[in-house]
């Protein structure tokens, strides 16, 4: 069975480790400087002393990094199942129905973070780019990404009706720097895919009307009808499990 795992960069948790112990030995340093060797009567301003509050303030976001870091859980990824080494809490990738790439930082408009959950009325799990590296998330999807195709289309197949998040404004929203929080936060439009037909706005496409999902000229996945009438586009960005959705109108349509 191929497996694969996922863990924080160690790298990291040194560096912090390193300048949080420097910083703080400086400020526990210059602490006794001031307080022994300068006199008492030397008329040295009490505001000297808050020369102090720089190296506090570093020595405590460097020890704050690093206590976050050590937080950071181990993932081990099967062909089943992804479990957390943390919580040693298993998913198995079938019920995994949330999976969102979204941007932040710097680098706008590329997937560098990655956000999983079993069903919309859970949190998100959360793997950066930065915390992380940017390989992990593109391996998660692809273990992710067959198991669930197979798991809608056998409920479609089932007669059951499967619903998709597609979120059409959050790809101008990801173009702003904006705090990791906010990116999880959003109103999203609802897909629901049957054996018959797909629903989007109140308004019913047949399957057999409908094209493959492509790529189009803007570099995103477009899905009309084969009279050629767009319906949407997507990527990564403002679609919930994008893959999926992919392959499992391809298959139904190609039926």
């Amino acid at each position: 069975m191929t497996t694969y795992d996922i863990k924080p960069r160690k790298s990291m948790n040194y560096i912090w480790l390193f300048f949080g112990i420097f910083f703080l030995l400086v400020t526990i340093g210059t602490f006794y400087v001031l307080l022994f060797l300068i006199p008492s009567d030397s008329g040295l301003p009490k505001s000297t002393y808050l020369v102090l509050l720089p190296f506090v303030a570093i020595a405590g976001f460097s020890f704050y990094k690093m206590k976050n870091q050590s937080q950071l859980a181990s993932l081990h990824l099967t062909q089943v199942s992804v479990t957390n080494l943390k919580t040693n809490q298993t998913i198995l990738w079938k019920n995994l129905g949330d999976l969102y790439f979204f941007s932040s930082g710097n680098v706008i408009g590329l997937a560098n973070n990655l956000a999983y959950r079993t069903s919309g009325n859970e949190t998100f799990e959360k793997i950066t780019a930065v915390e992380y590296n940017i390989k992990d998330l593109e391996t998660f999807e692809n273990f992710h990404c067959q198991p669930r195709t197979l798991e809608v289309l056998n409920q479609i197949q089932n007669g059951k009706t499967v619903a998709f998040s597609y979120l059409p404004n959050n790809t101008l929203k990801q173009g702003f720097n904006l705090v990791e929080s906010q990116f999880l936060n959003f109103d999203s439009d609802e897909i629901l895919l049957n054996n018959k037909e797909l629903i989007y706005k109140n308004k019913t496409y047949s399957l057999p009307d409908l094209s493959v999902i492509g790529l189009g000229n803007s570099g995103k996945y477009q899905l009309k009808t084969k009279q050629g009438m767009a319906i949407f586009e997507f990527n990564k960005l403002n679609f919930i499990s994008s893959e999926v959705f992919r392959n499992v109108v391809n298959q139904l349509v190609k039926k």
